[in-house]
């Protein structure tokens, strides 16, 4: 009859009207127990969601209710009953599933708020990732269940589901592939939160390990997002667990530096890498290295035990001001790229000939600076000792 009709209808839209109403008021509770939830999108985290957990087991029970007023009170038959009992189920267990699905997530977040566990820690990810993947698992279990019991064989659901999924396989290979990825970053651990990382020609911060992606903070301050698929069949140059940042440059200094000058100039540079309070003391290198086209080169190879970027650079900076105090008490100039225009003679100053050196006399010099010469300095002036020789 249309009586039947009519309430069968009005039950069906007050149980959506319920539902819509009990889930709004439970969003509402969400945003007042945790104010994160209303941001959650911007990237914050829900650790727990009472009002939409409750809410929808109000709304099963209401479901329930329903689909026991349907039977026992409307009194519909045939075709319609039948529809009217299956719609209410599926719509029941979808209800369940999602209520258990968020069960699963928050029980995540508020293991990891008691446990006081970083959001974006690996460990949270683990479990984040555990409790989704349960979901994933115990939905299609449920929809399964509430098809069994619509009447429908099981074995047909999962056919189809199994074909269902071999096609979404086929079809999301990418998908499945970050998700893989970011399972073995997870696991392997190669970065971090916060860990300043340079992958292929790409550098930044790890701000975000997800699902599909690894978002960086570049130099630049943009956000770039990297698949972890990508990510983890790429090298992968960790440089934010350093535990020394390296400062590693050449001094150059002009031909005219008498030598005594230039090892008491190593020396002091040696002196001032000891007296830095942030530079690494068994390990560092100061030679005259190399002849330059244009100056003597000095190699500068230090390192330093920085917290970060900023310390890194301001320590820098004490050691090469340092350094050029130093040159400047000793008289050393430092070199530049100059080019010199030498006029050896003019009509009205010719070229002085060459001094005369007998082949005596030149075999004497080079012999002078042999094993036990006059003029032999093997080991230096004695002002620069080098680190491998100060401990004899």
């Amino acid at each position: 009859t249309y009586w039947q009709w009519g309430l069968l209808l009005l039950t069906l839209v007050a149980l959506l009207i319920v539902t819509y109403v009990l889930l709004k008021l439970g969003r509402l509770v969400d945003i007042k127990v945790n104010p994160a939830a209303s941001t959650d999108q911007n990237g914050a985290i829900v650790y727990w969601r009472p009002g939409t957990f409750l809410a929808l087991l109000v709304t099963i029970f209401a479901t329930a209710s329903a689909d026991w007023f349907t039977d026992n009170w409307i009194n519909i038959t045939g075709v319609v009953l039948l529809a009217t009992k299956n719609i209410l189920l599926f719509y029941k267990f979808a209800l369940i599933a999602w209520a258990a699905t968020l069960a699963l997530t928050q029980s995540a977040n508020l293991v990891a708020k008691l446990r006081r566990m970083s959001p974006h820690a690996p460990s949270m990810q683990l479990l984040r990732l555990g409790s989704r993947l349960a979901a994933f698992i115990m939905v299609p279990g449920l929809m399964v269940y509430a098809a069994h019991k619509a009447g429908i064989p099981a074995y047909s659901v999962i056919t189809g589901l199994g074909i269902g999924g071999l096609a979404v396989a086929l079809a999301a290979r990418e998908t499945l592939a970050n998700l893989l990825g970011s399972m073995m970053i997870m696991f392997d651990r190669p970065y971090q939160i916060g860990d300043y990382i340079r992958l292929g020609d790409d550098a930044g911060t790890v701000e975000d390990i997800g699902f599909r992606s690894t978002r960086i903070r570049t130099f630049h301050d943009s956000v770039l997002s990297l698949p972890n698929a990508n990510c983890v069949s790429m090298p992968v140059d960790n440089l934010g667990r350093r535990v020394y940042r390296r400062v590693s440059t050449t001094i150059g200094i002009r031909y005219d530096t008498p030598p005594e000058r230039i090892e008491a100039f190593v020396e002091g540079i040696k002196e001032i890498v000891r007296a830095n309070s942030y530079t690494r003391k068994d390990f560092f290198h100061v030679y005259l290295n190399d002849f330059g086209s244009s100056t003597l080169n000095i190699m500068f190879y230090v390192f330093l035990r920085v917290p970060d970027w900023s310390t890194e650079l301001a320590e820098r900076e004490r050691l090469l001001l340092e350094v050029i105090r130093l040159a400047s008490a000793l008289g050393v100039k430092f070199a530049l790229p100059t080019q010199t225009l030498q006029i050896e003679s003019t009509p009205e100053h010719p070229l002085p000939g060459p001094d005369i050196i007998s082949e005596d006399q030149l075999r004497e010099i080079a012999h002078n600076f042999g094993k036990e010469g006059s003029a032999a300095r093997p080991r230096g002036l004695g002002i620069h000792v080098p680190m491998h020789e100060e401990s004899r």
